[in-house]
Protein backbone atom coordinates (compact mmCIF):
# COMPACT_ATOMS: atom_id res chain seq x y z
CA UNK A 1 0.00 0.00 0.00
CA UNK A 2 3.01 2.39 1.16
CA UNK A 3 4.57 1.88 -2.80
CA UNK A 4 1.34 2.16 -4.22
CA UNK A 5 0.80 5.84 -2.72
CA UNK A 6 4.13 6.54 -3.61
CA UNK A 7 3.82 5.85 -7.30
CA UNK A 8 0.08 8.05 -7.04
CA UNK A 9 1.66 10.67 -5.47
CA UNK A 10 4.02 11.01 -8.78
CA UNK A 11 0.61 10.91 -10.98
CA UNK A 12 -1.49 14.35 -11.84
CA UNK A 13 -4.85 14.31 -10.48
CA UNK A 14 -7.49 15.01 -12.66
CA UNK A 15 -7.85 19.22 -11.66
CA UNK A 16 -3.69 19.04 -12.29
CA UNK A 17 -4.42 17.40 -15.79
CA UNK A 18 -7.40 19.31 -16.61
CA UNK A 19 -5.49 22.83 -15.56
CA UNK A 20 -2.51 22.04 -17.66
CA UNK A 21 -4.67 21.12 -20.68
CA UNK A 22 -6.89 23.67 -20.03
CA UNK A 23 -3.60 26.77 -20.34
CA UNK A 24 -2.38 24.40 -23.27
CA UNK A 25 -5.60 24.77 -25.14
CA UNK A 26 -5.05 28.49 -24.69
CA UNK A 27 -1.72 28.62 -25.90
CA UNK A 28 -2.21 26.79 -29.07
CA UNK A 29 -5.55 28.50 -29.91
CA UNK A 30 -3.69 32.67 -29.29
CA UNK A 31 -0.45 31.22 -31.80
CA UNK A 32 -2.82 29.94 -34.53
CA UNK A 33 -4.84 33.22 -34.27
CA UNK A 34 -1.50 35.85 -34.26
CA UNK A 35 -0.07 33.33 -37.38
CA UNK A 36 -3.30 34.16 -38.94
CA UNK A 37 -3.53 37.96 -38.39
CA UNK A 38 0.01 38.39 -39.14
CA UNK A 39 0.63 35.46 -42.03
CA UNK A 40 1.84 37.96 -44.25
CA UNK A 41 4.64 39.17 -41.64
CA UNK A 42 5.11 35.97 -40.91
CA UNK A 43 5.71 34.02 -44.27
CA UNK A 44 9.11 34.79 -44.80
CA UNK A 45 10.47 33.66 -41.51
CA UNK A 46 8.16 31.17 -41.13
CA UNK A 47 9.53 29.18 -44.59
CA UNK A 48 12.77 29.92 -44.22
CA UNK A 49 13.44 27.53 -41.34
CA UNK A 50 10.36 26.35 -39.37
CA UNK A 51 8.38 25.18 -42.42
CA UNK A 52 10.61 23.46 -44.01
CA UNK A 53 11.58 21.10 -41.30
CA UNK A 54 8.22 20.21 -40.51
CA UNK A 55 7.61 19.40 -44.28
CA UNK A 56 10.65 16.46 -43.54
CA UNK A 57 8.52 15.54 -40.93
CA UNK A 58 5.50 15.16 -41.98
CA UNK A 59 3.84 12.95 -44.87
CA UNK A 60 2.49 13.65 -47.99
CA UNK A 61 -0.90 12.43 -46.50
CA UNK A 62 -0.55 14.51 -44.03
CA UNK A 63 0.61 17.88 -45.25
CA UNK A 64 -2.49 16.88 -48.07
CA UNK A 65 -4.62 16.59 -45.15
CA UNK A 66 -3.80 20.03 -43.25
CA UNK A 67 -3.16 22.20 -46.29
CA UNK A 68 -6.71 20.89 -48.09
CA UNK A 69 -4.92 20.03 -50.95
CA UNK A 70 -3.86 17.10 -53.18
CA UNK A 71 0.15 17.58 -54.01
CA UNK A 72 1.38 16.79 -57.09
CA UNK A 73 4.59 14.61 -56.50
CA UNK A 74 7.33 14.62 -59.27
CA UNK A 75 8.31 10.69 -58.19
CA UNK A 76 11.33 11.88 -59.61
CA UNK A 77 13.98 8.85 -59.92
CA UNK A 78 17.14 8.53 -57.51
CA UNK A 79 20.51 9.40 -58.73
CA UNK A 80 23.86 8.96 -57.26
CA UNK A 81 23.88 12.56 -56.09
CA UNK A 82 20.49 12.00 -54.00
CA UNK A 83 18.99 9.17 -52.67
CA UNK A 84 14.87 8.40 -52.98
CA UNK A 85 14.37 9.32 -49.37
CA UNK A 86 16.62 12.43 -49.79
CA UNK A 87 14.47 13.64 -52.52
CA UNK A 88 11.12 12.85 -50.62
CA UNK A 89 12.66 14.71 -47.80
CA UNK A 90 13.38 17.88 -50.03
CA UNK A 91 10.01 17.50 -51.81
CA UNK A 92 7.87 18.13 -49.04
CA UNK A 93 10.12 20.85 -47.10
CA UNK A 94 9.44 22.65 -50.17
CA UNK A 95 5.77 21.81 -50.72
CA UNK A 96 5.66 22.66 -46.71
CA UNK A 97 7.51 25.99 -47.46
CA UNK A 98 4.82 26.83 -50.23
CA UNK A 99 1.98 26.29 -48.49
CA UNK A 100 3.01 29.08 -45.63
CA UNK A 101 1.72 30.10 -42.65
CA UNK A 102 -1.80 27.99 -43.47
CA UNK A 103 0.18 24.82 -43.06
CA UNK A 104 1.01 26.02 -39.09
CA UNK A 105 -2.41 27.31 -39.04
CA UNK A 106 -4.20 23.38 -39.78
CA UNK A 107 -1.30 21.81 -38.10
CA UNK A 108 -1.87 23.89 -34.62
CA UNK A 109 -5.91 23.28 -35.28
CA UNK A 110 -5.50 19.91 -35.12
CA UNK A 111 -3.65 19.65 -32.06
CA UNK A 112 -6.20 22.57 -29.90
CA UNK A 113 -8.79 19.60 -31.48
CA UNK A 114 -6.66 16.75 -29.70
CA UNK A 115 -6.36 18.53 -26.94
CA UNK A 116 -10.23 19.80 -26.35
CA UNK A 117 -10.95 16.23 -27.04
CA UNK A 118 -9.11 14.94 -24.01
CA UNK A 119 -10.68 18.00 -21.82
CA UNK A 120 -14.11 16.27 -22.81
CA UNK A 121 -12.84 12.79 -21.77
CA UNK A 122 -11.08 13.70 -18.54
CA UNK A 123 -14.11 15.92 -17.21
CA UNK A 124 -16.32 13.73 -15.49
CA UNK A 125 -13.70 12.30 -13.74
CA UNK A 126 -11.93 15.68 -12.51
CA UNK A 127 -15.38 17.22 -11.34
CA UNK A 128 -15.38 18.36 -7.12
CA UNK A 129 -13.17 19.17 -5.13
CA UNK A 130 -9.40 17.91 -5.28
CA UNK A 131 -8.71 14.81 -2.67
CA UNK A 132 -7.89 16.89 0.35
CA UNK A 133 -6.36 13.56 2.80
CA UNK A 134 -4.81 11.88 -0.15
CA UNK A 135 -3.16 9.17 2.38
CA UNK A 136 -6.03 8.54 3.87
CA UNK A 137 -7.75 8.01 0.56
CA UNK A 138 -4.96 5.42 -0.57
CA UNK A 139 -5.48 3.77 2.57
CA UNK A 140 -9.22 3.20 2.16
CA UNK A 141 -9.13 2.37 -2.04
CA UNK A 142 -6.35 -0.56 -1.10
CA UNK A 143 -8.93 -1.80 1.71
CA UNK A 144 -11.73 -1.61 -0.63
CA UNK A 145 -9.92 -3.51 -2.95
CA UNK A 146 -9.39 -6.44 -0.86
CA UNK A 147 -12.61 -6.32 1.36
CA UNK A 148 -13.84 -9.08 -0.77
CA UNK A 149 -11.19 -11.36 -0.19
CA UNK A 150 -10.93 -10.59 3.41
CA UNK A 151 -14.73 -10.71 4.18
CA UNK A 152 -16.45 -12.42 1.47
CA UNK A 153 -18.73 -9.34 1.28
CA UNK A 154 -18.75 -6.40 -0.99
CA UNK A 155 -17.84 -2.80 0.57
CA UNK A 156 -20.86 -0.60 0.72
CA UNK A 157 -21.02 2.62 0.61
CA UNK A 158 -23.17 3.20 4.07
CA UNK A 159 -21.60 5.21 6.69
CA UNK A 160 -22.58 2.15 9.23
CA UNK A 161 -21.83 -0.60 6.98
CA UNK A 162 -18.80 -3.26 7.83
CA UNK A 163 -16.65 -1.38 5.30
CA UNK A 164 -16.87 1.91 6.75
CA UNK A 165 -16.12 0.44 10.02
CA UNK A 166 -13.25 -1.64 9.20
CA UNK A 167 -11.63 1.62 7.67
CA UNK A 168 -12.23 3.55 10.35
CA UNK A 169 -10.72 1.06 12.77
CA UNK A 170 -7.72 0.70 10.45
CA UNK A 171 -7.35 4.50 10.11
CA UNK A 172 -6.89 5.07 13.85
CA UNK A 173 -4.40 2.83 14.25
CA UNK A 174 -2.81 4.35 11.81
CA UNK A 175 -3.45 7.38 13.73
CA UNK A 176 -5.05 8.97 9.93
CA UNK A 177 -7.86 11.73 10.58
CA UNK A 178 -11.08 10.40 10.56
CA UNK A 179 -13.10 13.87 9.82
CA UNK A 180 -15.66 13.48 7.28
CA UNK A 181 -14.87 9.93 6.85
CA UNK A 182 -18.83 9.09 6.05
CA UNK A 183 -18.39 11.47 3.01
CA UNK A 184 -14.98 9.85 2.00
CA UNK A 185 -16.54 6.00 1.65
CA UNK A 186 -18.68 6.46 -1.40
CA UNK A 187 -15.85 8.27 -3.40
CA UNK A 188 -13.64 6.09 -2.83
CA UNK A 189 -15.77 3.41 -4.00
CA UNK A 190 -16.93 5.80 -7.11
CA UNK A 191 -13.25 5.81 -8.04
CA UNK A 192 -12.64 2.47 -7.35
CA UNK A 193 -15.70 1.25 -10.17
CA UNK A 194 -17.77 -0.28 -7.74
CA UNK A 195 -20.37 2.45 -6.96
CA UNK A 196 -22.48 3.18 -7.55
CA UNK A 197 -23.44 -0.09 -9.13
CA UNK A 198 -26.80 -1.75 -9.67
CA UNK A 199 -27.87 -4.75 -7.71
CA UNK A 200 -24.74 -4.41 -5.51
CA UNK A 201 -25.48 -6.49 -2.65
CA UNK A 202 -25.98 -4.69 1.21
CA UNK A 203 -24.02 -5.94 4.51
CA UNK A 204 -27.56 -7.31 5.57
CA UNK A 205 -27.54 -9.41 2.27
CA UNK A 206 -24.30 -11.04 2.04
Amino acid sequence: MTQNYERFKLRPDGHQMKQALSKLAAAIDNAASITRRHSRQLRSPLESSPLRLLGELLTYEALERLTGKRLIRTHRNATRFQSEDEHSRSERSFLAAQAGPRLLVALLEQMKQAVDETLVRIKSNAGGRPTKHLYRHMIMYELAQNHQWLFGKYPTSTATGHYARFCKAVLEELSCDTTGLEKAVPRVLKDLGIFPRRGLPSDAEV
